[in-house]
């Protein structure tokens, strides 16, 4: 979001790109709540265990395409 507001001139549709980097930071904040949620509404360790990595998995998923 800070480089697209700092290079204007780099990009076609600066806010789009603004906007893009405003949901990814929406999007992180919503999957560490559902992570709040699952590690204390677990009931067993490994519900706990298998709650965080699924949802690891799921925000780190991004980084294999780019």
């Amino acid at each position: 979001m800070k480089y697209a507001l700092n290079h204007p001139w780099k990009f076609e549709w600066p806010i789009l790109a603004f906007m893009v980097g405003g949901w990814q930071v929406f999007v992180a904040f919503w999957i560490e709540g559902i992570n709040y949620i699952l590690v204390v509404g677990g009931r067993t360790h490994m519900e706990v265990i298998l709650g965080f990595v699924a949802l690891l998995f799921i925000t780190n998923f991004g980084d294999f395409f780019f």
